[in-house]
């Protein structure tokens, strides 16, 4: 897309029957794509043509990182064999060739170290998440380089389940996978956020902005199955959905900040959040159904999403009253196009107490109620 995501072109593969796991730009020339069976892609002109690394391996690639157009990582392993092991590779040449830098090796299935997530922050400073990824109690191990990747060793401890997302800032260190984890010390000690781990089962991905701004992207099972999109600008202390839908599953997830951002999943569906009133599906598919969401967090202070599907563009309100019946605010008043979206309710200045919160558009009302608690 040259638009912003308005139109998608297909490009041509050198590749067929392949699953492809991450794609990266440094720039708006320079492309770089990882998968299965080995692959990895390139591009020098914006995607127009893609070339195939010969990397002389059939293993699975499964991340990448890079500094700049030319010097990059990328991650994974053999996950198959009787002697299965994980391996780091390095390119110079901007993906025209590529070395192994690191690699593990392992006597079993339950001792092997297999890379899933890399990370450089420089030239020098680079993160990898490794383990065997057997079961959901698969320890997870950080390997950390300050040289370039001339020398990896584990550092820190390792963590008691199986993290496949890496995002790092300075000593701030996410991983995401069948929880999400954090460290503020490198590696050193690990927490697990329990109102994440309540509203989502596994990570599909993590975006570390910086130090205390970032995003990550889950998926919840159970009897309210579906995707999860939560955002922190106070470094973890309080989260907000900015998503939550059962369908389509999201899997991946861009951030452009100051921006937008972009998600994409299963059936080929793309989407995107411009920082206006929520997140537009860019499938060409309208919501199945007029549907009003349940506030999260409930209850709250002082801020609360409300989510809510509209399958036919109109006219829209999304008003608070009191329990008076008293209008608070209105969160949304004007022409909508049909979609799903989430809007926020910053409280900051209404007293504790009860408070409903009714979506109208096209002759249709729902009404739900939340509670403030200061």
């Amino acid at each position: 897309t040259k638009n912003g995501g308005e139109e998608w072109v297909v490009q041509i593969s050198p590749v067929d029957s392949v699953i492809f796991e991450k794609i990266y730009f440094p720039n708006a020339q320079d492309g770089y794509i990882v998968g299965w069976e080995g692959t990895i892609l390139y591009t020098k002109n914006g995607g127009e043509t893609w070339v195939k690394s010969d990397i002389g391996l059939n293993y699975p690639i499964f991340d990448l990182s890079f500094i700049n157009a030319d010097t990059g990582w990328a991650v994974g392993g053999d996950f198959f064999g009787t002697r299965r092991k994980g391996i780091i590779l390095n390119t110079k040449d901007g993906g025209l060739s590529w070395e192994i830098q690191f690699e593990t090796n392992s006597t079993g299935i339950f001792s092997s170290r297999l890379f899933q997530a890399i990370e450089f922050t420089d030239s020098l400073n680079g993160w990898a998440f490794a383990g065997d990824y057997v079961d959901n109690f698969s320890s997870t191990f950080l390997y950390r380089t300050a040289d370039g990747g001339i020398e990896w060793n584990t550092t820190g401890t390792d963590f008691w389940g199986p993290l496949w997302e890496i995002g790092v800032h300075n000593d701030i260190i996410w991983g995401g996978g069948f929880a999400f984890a954090s460290s503020n010390d490198g590696g050193e000690s690990w927490t697990v956020d329990p109102w994440i781990q309540d509203t989502t089962s596994t990570i599909q991905d993590v975006k570390l902005i910086n130090g205390c701004k970032g995003w990550v992207l889950g998926y919840k099972l159970g009897e309210h199955s579906g995707s999860v999109i939560i955002s922190t600008e106070d470094c973890g202390a309080t989260w907000m959905v900015k998503l939550s839908q059962q369908n389509p599953i999201l899997q991946s997830l861009y951030i452009l900040d100051n921006y937008g951002a972009w998600a994409v999943g299963v059936s080929g569906v793309i989407m995107s959040y411009r920082n206006v009133v929520g997140i537009n599906d860019r499938t060409g598919e309208t919501a199945q159904e007029f549907h009003l969401i349940q506030n999260y967090p409930n209850p709250f202070n002082p801020k609360t999403n409300i989510s809510y599907s509209l399958p036919v563009s109109g006219d829209v309100s999304l008003i608070i009253y009191n329990l008076l019946g008293e209008e608070v605010t209105r969160l949304v008043d004007g022409h909508m196009p049909a979609g799903t979206y989430t809007t926020t309710w910053n409280a900051s200045n209404a007293a504790s107490g009860i408070y409903f919160y009714r979506l109208s558009s096209g002759g249709r009302t729902v009404t739900k109620k939340m509670l403030l608690l200061k």
